[in-house]
């Protein structure tokens, strides 16, 4: 069956939550008592999940439940998106100021974006900032680590350089 559009709009985190209690406690009632939500609930709940994504998540069976190889999948993918929510939540727990993350050209490197920075600055956006020039596409992905170059002009609020 297709995956539904319209009813991955209706998911909530606790729907991908729940494929992660699934794996832990292999019991619709287990996790159930986790949530704080009737058996009923729950696999209502697994229903929604499996026709949004239109694939069976969940075998369920007279000695509980397991995910699929879909269902592994689907949690597989979704702890990257609840670990983004957690680190964002931490985040605005302790103040920090968001992280924006820019591929450009050096053109726009050296000019514009400075001068977007000096905007923010100037109208006291509650942003630190960055600016870094990449050696070589992918290299991260290479598992190269390098120092990245700052422009010059890039100073946080307190006037200091950015790099050492």
């Amino acid at each position: 069956m297709p995956h539904s559009p319209h009813h991955l709009d209706r998911l909530r985190l606790r729907h991908l939550r729940l494929l992660e209690l699934i794996e832990t406690h292999r019991s619709l009632r287990a996790v159930a008592d986790q949530l704080g939500l009737t058996q009923p609930a729950v696999s209502q709940m697994v229903k929604d999940l499996e026709f949004a994504f239109g694939a069976t998540l969940v075998e369920r069976s007279v000695r509980g439940v397991e995910l699929t190889g879909v269902g592994r999948l689907a949690l597989q993918r979704s702890r990257s998106g609840l670990a983004a929510f957690h680190t964002l939540a931490a985040e605005l727990d302790e103040g920090l100021p968001p992280v924006l993350q820019v591929g450009t050209n050096p053109a726009m490197m050296f000019h514009l974006i400075p001068a977007a920075l000096k905007v923010a600055r100037r109208e006291e956006a509650p942003i630190d900032q960055l600016l870094c020039r990449a050696h070589r596409l992918g290299s991260r992905a290479l598992g190269h680590e390098e120092q990245p170059e700052a422009h010059p002009s890039v100073r946080d609020r307190a006037g200091r350089g950015l790099f050492p």
